[in-house]
């Protein structure tokens, strides 16, 4: 399959993969729970960090309080093939599991940041989930989601995911997808830090081989940063080719400014993947629908999809 450079990014409103918690989850063993996050983000991040250990550039034009790069490092490219996903997905799974219940269960502290961050937009409504909810887009569905039509990735293109959790469509993306960029932005301090232990353990595992232009010709680049997007510059969005927008706990206003800063910050010919139908009015007027593509979700239940709208920016 031919794939993008994918960057995730996130409003800390979890949503970036998110909704209320799937029945999959239930009893699942092996999870830790969220419990003790709170005290050991810098600790965490340090480790990660260190573990990366690589030096990127920032990219956003707001300040670093707002927006800051936590972690990175470089994956090998065209390290999984068709006929090794399943492996990768399991060994993937197994790496990731260990922080989910801590993605979960964000301290209140954490939480609190979160939804005040959402409500500086606009008002929550009573009836819908909230955005520090979580949940996630499987690997299979991903798999899916990164090889069709619309969406159409392709070598050397930047990927977006809105809201990034735990960070494991970026390494996603990364290993399976092909692509030239993967990046994550989070606003949730606790799951930022999870996110970058667990691409620091995927990075060990992993470890980068060669340098010079063979390294920087066949490996991603995989950042994971910590902000809210609407606090983004145009010069971060601007490199974007493909964005997917966990939205689907995003209240009304919340959703209709991350679509006006979309439409107004996405280079042309860039694509949008969405979990909830768009407003397009005179504020998003370089979005197009181009259609659907229905993709189980962690919360779905079995037998049935989520559906996922897909744009094009003019």
């Amino acid at each position: 399959m031919a794939f993008k450079t994918l960057v995730v990014l996130a409003l800390g409103l979890s949503c970036a993969e998110a909704s209320l918690r799937g029945p999959k989850h239930h009893g699942k063993k092996g999870h830790k729970g969220g419990h003790g996050h709170h005290h050991k983000d810098k600790a965490v991040v340090a480790a990660a960090s260190n573990a990366a250990n690589q030096t990127i550039p920032e990219l956003a034009t707001t300040s670093f309080v707002k927006v800051r790069n936590l972690c990175a490092t470089h994956l090998l490219r065209h390290e999984v093939s068709e006929s090794n996903e399943k492996d990768a997905f399991q060994w993937l799974d197994g790496v990731y599991d260990q922080f989910e219940e801590g993605a979960y269960k964000i301290p209140k502290s954490d939480s609190k940041a979160v939804r005040a961050a959402a409500a500086k937009v606009g008002k929550e409504l009573p009836i819908q989930c909230n955005e520090d909810s979580y949940g996630e887009i499987p690997q299979e569905s991903a798999a899916k989601l990164f090889s069709n039509p619309m969406v159409n990735l392709q070598p050397g293109e930047t990927f977006a995911d809105l809201g990034s959790g735990l960070g494991r469509l970026v390494v996603d993306a990364a290993l399976v997808a092909n692509v030239k960029r993967a990046i994550g932005v989070e606003l949730s301090t606790s799951r930022s830090a999870s996110a970058c232990h667990a691409l620091g353990n995927v990075s060990k595992a992993m470890p980068v081989q060669g340098n010079g232009w063979r390294a920087e010709r066949h490996q991603t680049e995989v950042e994971l940063y910590q902000g809210n997007i609407l606090d983004l510059g145009k010069d971060f969005l601007g490199q974007v080719n493909v964005a997917y927008v966990a939205n689907l706990c995003f209240r009304p206003d919340l959703l209709n400014a991350v679509a006006v800063k979309l439409s107004r910050d996405l280079p042309k010919g860039s694509r949008v993947v969405s979990l909830r139908n768009l407003e397009l009015n005179k504020d998003t007027k370089r979005m197009k629908l181009k259609g659907t593509v229905d993709l189980p979700m962690s919360w779905s239940v079995e037998g049935y999809a989520q559906a996922l709208y897909i744009y094009g920016v003019n």
